[in-house]
């Protein structure tokens, strides 16, 4: 995946909030080996800490909020998420939370989140979402995609976005063209539909139908789980990664739209 943008000279930090210290330890034990292979800090915060002080030279691209059963809707768990965002601004927020509803995931996504991470997904799914999201994407958990209603008959939507399944019921015929092959691999690392169409020398709307072609055959409801679910797929994980930490921290994401 694309590098997040930034000085090359500065260490990534990845904010770990937490009210609770034990579960709190057990996402930070989780992030660490891929933490430590991308050459990232970690810093843990409290839930009554008013301030988050990151080490000398660093900036922080990701900050994850576990809430355990609490809703993101209400009560303290959206006013700590609302004071993130005013400490991080413009940094993107994950919600980690045992709530897997269609509702509470859009009440993060309506909150400003990029990304909704259930406890109850596998955690190798959750580390590709961080990645994912850390890189400029962003991550919403099929039971939202495909229970919300939230932007009913938006016919195109941003990566990860809560949307219609108007154009994304599984196809009979569920094998990828070579073309859509080559898109959909660009997907898996977190290419935006502009660059996959600069490095395929086609147009940004005929990446666009391939896109959409991709997720009907599939059967999944966005780009950010076509991509995520290359994965699955032995060329993608013994192929290069664009991003291992400082030896390419000279590229810019561009998974956004």
């Amino acid at each position: 995946m694309d590098q997040p943008k930034g000085n090359s000279d500065e260490q990534i930090v990845v904010v770990v909030a937490d009210a609770m210290v034990l579960r709190r330890a057990a996402v930070v034990g989780l992030l660490k080996n891929w933490a430590d292979k991308l050459e990232i800090t970690i810093v843990e915060v409290e839930q009554s800490d008013t301030t988050i002080e990151l080490p000398a030279g660093t900036r922080c691209g990701l900050a994850i909020l576990s809430i355990g059963g609490q809703s993101i809707a209400t009560g303290n768990a959206r006013e700590w998420f609302e004071r993130i965002g005013e400490v991080l601004p413009e940094v993107p927020r994950v919600v980690v939370s045992d709530r897997d509803a269609a509702e509470d995931a859009v009440a993060a996504f309506t909150a400003g989140a990029r990304g909704y991470v259930p406890t109850s997904i596998d955690p190798s799914l959750a580390i590709l979402a961080f990645e994912f999201i850390l890189a400029g994407g962003s991550f919403f958990p099929p039971t939202a995609l495909l229970g919300s209603s939230a932007n009913a008959g938006t016919e195109q939507q941003e990566p990860g976005q809560l949307g219609s399944r108007q154009d994304t019921a599984p196809s009979t015929d569920t094998r990828l063209t070579p073309r859509q092959e080559e898109v959909h691999h660009l997907l898996g690392e977190g290419k935006s539909n502009k660059v996959i169409a600069r490095e395929l020398g086609t147009s940004e709307s005929t990446v666009k139908v391939h896109v959409r072609q991709i997720m009907r055959k599939l059967g999944v409801s966005n780009r950010t789980q076509a991509a995520l679910s290359t994965t699955e797929k032995p060329e993608v994980l013994s192929g290069p990664r664009p991003w291992h930490g400082n030896e390419q921290r000279d590229h810019g994401a561009s998974t956004r739209h």
